[in-house]
C-alpha cells in the first residue's frame, strides 16, 4: 500500500479542441460522417437522401420483380429483364458516386438472357407491363 505521494514535476499540457465545421442542429453526426465522405454539405445530402426515398417509394419496384425496357431498342436487346436491387436511401449508394442530376440511377437490373451482366438505370428506364408486344 502506498503511503505517501509525490507530486508530478512535469508542467500540465492542455489539448486545444477545434469545433466542427458543420453544428449538430442540422444532423446526426451519422449525417455529418456521411456528408463529409461523400463531400458534400449536411443539407445537400439530406436534400439527396429525400429525392432518392421518393424516387424508391414511387417506383413501385422490388427485388425479384419482371420489368420491360421502355425503349424498343433497349427492349431488342435485353428483352425482359429481372430487378436485382432497389437503391431506398442515399446511404446505400457508393461513396464516390457522381451526382450529376435529380435522377440518380437507384435500380438494378439483369437481363433474363444474360445472367452474368448487372446493370444499373433510372426509374424511367423500365415499365411493369410490355408495351412492345403486337396486338393481334
Amino acid at each position: 500500500m502506498i503511503s505517501k505521494t509525490y507530486p508530478s514535476k512535469r508542467s500540465a499540457v492542455y489539448q486545444q479542441f477545434k469545433q466542427i465545421g458543420y453544428a449538430l442542429s442540422n444532423g446526426s453526426p451519422f449525417v455529418i460522417h456521411q456528408a463529409r465522405k461523400r463531400g458534400c454539405s449536411v443539407e445537400e445530402y439530406n436534400r439527396r437522401e429525400e429525392i432518392i426515398k421518393k424516387l424508391a417509394s414511387d417506383c413501385g419496384f422490388q427485388h425479384g420483380d419482371t420489368a420491360y425496357p421502355k425503349d424498343a431498342a433497349d427492349y431488342e436487346q435485353f428483352g425482359v429483364v429481372m430487378i436485382v436491387g432497389v437503391v431506398r436511401s442515399y446511404k446505400d449508394m457508393e461513396n464516390d458516386h457522381v451526382w450529376v442530376d435529380d435522377h440518380p440511377m437507384i435500380l438494378s437490373f439483369r437481363p433474363r438472357n444474360d445472367t452474368k451482366c448487372v446493370m444499373n438505370c433510372t426509374t424511367g428506364y423500365l415499365t411493369k407491363t410490355n408495351q412492345h408486344l403486337c396486338p393481334v
